[in-house]
């Protein structure tokens, strides 16, 4: 899909690398945040089900 619409408006190859490298590091802090909180949320939880 990138490579269709680099062709297209003829952006240089440089942004799409760049635009990939950010998505990438976006996905990777989403995934990171989500496993936090979610392990937070697993940690607040475990007494209630214990006791």
């Amino acid at each position: 899909m990138l490579i269709a619409m680099s062709r297209q408006r003829r952006i240089p190859p440089e942004y799409v690398a760049t635009f990939r490298v950010a998505v990438s590091v976006m996905l990777l802090g989403i995934t990171d945040y989500w496993s936090r909180k979610s392990a937070h949320d697993r940690a607040r939880v475990r007494p209630r089900a214990g006791g």
